[in-house]
């Protein structure tokens, strides 16, 4: 293979990685993304809400894992990169939990995980949440 042919896949795989991908019923659940920015966002379940801000930039990456019922997310920042959000797992799903987060809210490197039913997360307004490990800033309720 040639040089030329190598760069080729190589950018072919690097803009592949950097799409937004989606797994959802978007029959049963309500789903509000921006139509910029980069997220991974799979549901399993009914009557979930996902709402992202609409001014987000492409260098933000989020990633999104609903398993469970009557389930929300709601983002009011786009100061945010590498966000993970996980509600339930495929073994043991979540329902009625919500994850909010304020507006002007900074987040660099997090996870937030919720396992139990009727759990939340809230992030007020003017906050700053950043990973200062390799690992990240993690929030869990199990």
């Amino acid at each position: 293979m040639k040089l030329p042919d190598i760069w080729k896949e190589f950018r072919k795989k690097i803009k592949k990685r950097r799409q937004s991908k989606i797994k959802a019923d978007l029959t049963c659940n309500t789903v509000s993304i921006p139509h910029n920015g980069i997220f991974c966002l799979e549901i399993k379940g009914k009557n979930n809400i996902v709402t992202l801000p609409e001014n987000s930039n492409l260098n933000n990456v989020i990633k999104i894992k609903i398993y469970g019922d009557n389930n929300k997310i709601s983002l009011n920042t786009e100061n945010y990169t590498n966000l993970k959000i996980n509600i339930g797992d495929s073994l043991s799903p979540s329902c009625n939990c919500t994850v909010s987060v304020g507006e002007n809210t900074q987040i660099n490197g997090a996870e937030i995980v919720l396992y139990e039913h009727n759990s939340s997360v809230t992030i007020g307004k003017d906050c700053y949440c950043l990973g200062i490990s390799s690992s990240g800033a993690r929030i869990r309720t199990l």
